[in-house]
């Protein structure tokens, strides 16, 4: 996967993505939103993997539950219920946020398909009030010795989660066919969540080529 990055409080969450899709040789494949804003149920899902996911997304979740917190109880076994080859869902990430009404508040969940090492497994859906990814070993101990605290308990501000992405874009991480390239590209989009109301944007442009490697 990419970029994808959630801050969660109990009033909001606050989705990052980028916008870059790649193939198994690092280049750059396609450009385009990675979050879905579901219509009947309020709540934002963001993916990461094969393009084509967000059709699985809207197919199997827009239209499938009846609430939010339906959406949460039954969001992985739909998932994994697709009619389109389990093929498609390797090395893939779906994160999703809404308004829950059991809880009263705003929650945040992730679930990946290979699993977090150290973390979930593959399939087990996690809350995530601050979930990272990419996150090496080196990357948060580096921004905060740069002054910037993600492990703090306020809550992080637009400009700090703008600086982390831009980090990660200059990370050069190993893939299946490469030894080390930027995977983090297209644009940097926000996506806010609240109980009301759900709001995207990007927020800044990269000058990335399809059929090349990131530029970062």
């Amino acid at each position: 996967m990419t970029a994808l990055n959630i801050f969660c409080e109990e009033s909001r969450a606050d989705i990052w993505s980028d916008g870059a899709y790649l193939r198994p040789d690092g280049t750059l494949d396609s450009i385009a939103s990675k979050v879905v804003v579901l219509g009947g149920v309020p709540a934002a899902v963001a993916v990461a993997g094969p393009s084509d996911l967000q059709l699985v997304v809207m197919l199997h979740l827009a239209a499938r539950f009846a609430s939010y917190d339906d959406l949460c109880d039954g969001a992985v076994e739909a998932l994994r219920n697709h009619p389109f080859g389990d093929d498609r869902l390797t090395q893939s990430s779906f994160a999703w946020a809404g308004w829950s009404e059991r809880r009263q508040r705003i929650t945040a969940h992730v679930v990946t398909s290979e699993g977090i090492p150290g973390g979930l497994e593959a399939w087990q859906r996690g809350e995530a009030w601050r979930f990272i990814n990419p996150n090496p070993p080196q990357l948060v101990p580096g921004l905060a010795r740069r002054g910037l605290d993600l492990l703090k308990p306020d809550a992080i501000t637009e400009d700090e989660a703008a600086s982390l992405m831009r980090a990660q874009r200059a990370l050069r991480m190993p893939l299946r066919e490469t030894l080390g390239e930027s995977i983090v590209g297209g644009f940097m989009q926000h996506t806010v969540v609240t109980r009301d109301e759900i709001s995207t944007r990007v927020v800044e442009r990269w000058p990335d080529v399809i059929g090349q490697m990131i530029a970062a």
